[in-house]
């Protein structure tokens, strides 16, 4: 134990301990400042959540300008249609009110095809009913081609008719919109 203590009490050991103490220090520093500290990165899966805000709809048959529509992905049948321009005069507006739910939502990649007339005449539904143009309601007799509302008023305020040639010389309908709706009415 003396010899520790005697080689303490020389001056260089204790001044080469000091030197010894600082550059550890140093390097210790030096050390923690070039290393940043750990950190512990918890890896996520990157999910991107995709609003579907619109649908792809191919309108096709006897429409005014037939082709693929987006929509709303909460459109409606009639939307569509809108959006297509609606119906042409020979489209079969008997099939379309019988057979379509105009407020059924659309679908995407969904197919809407609106018959013609003569599509009708051709199968085996040319035996469906005429519109009664002494009982027609307005909104039946808006199913025919090119009645709206104010002609199917005009209809329904000359009742009764005792021939289908009435509602032209009574001046309701001119003669073309005539000629392409006799074959769909009746007394």
């Amino acid at each position: 134990m003396e010899n520790i203590y005697a080689l303490i009490k020389r001056p260089e050991i204790p001044l080469v301990g000091l030197v010894v103490s600082i550059v550890c220090i140093i390097g210790a520093l030096i050390v923690l400042k070039q290393k940043p500290p750990i950190q512990q990165e918890i890896e996520t899966p990157h999910v991107e959540i995709i609003s579907k805000s619109m649908v792809a709809v191919d309108i096709e048959g006897a429409i005014q300008k037939p082709g693929v529509y987006e929509l709303k992905e909460d459109a409606r049948l009639v939307h569509a249609l809108i959006k297509a321009g609606g119906l042409i005069v020979q489209a079969d507006r008997y099939f379309v009110a019988r057979n379509m739910n105009l407020s059924k939502r659309v679908v995407d990649e969904e197919k809407i095809y609106i018959p013609f007339l003569i599509e009708r005449a051709d199968s085996s539904e040319a035996t469906l009913p005429s519109v009664r143009i002494n009982t027609a309601t307005s909104s039946q007799l808006e199913l025919l081609p090119n009645i709206g509302p104010v002609t199917a008023n005009k209809i329904i305020k000359n009742r009764p008719y005792e021939s289908i040639d009435e509602l032209v010389s009574k001046k309701i309908l001119g003669q073309k919109t005539f000629e392409n709706i006799k074959s769909l009415i009746e007394l």
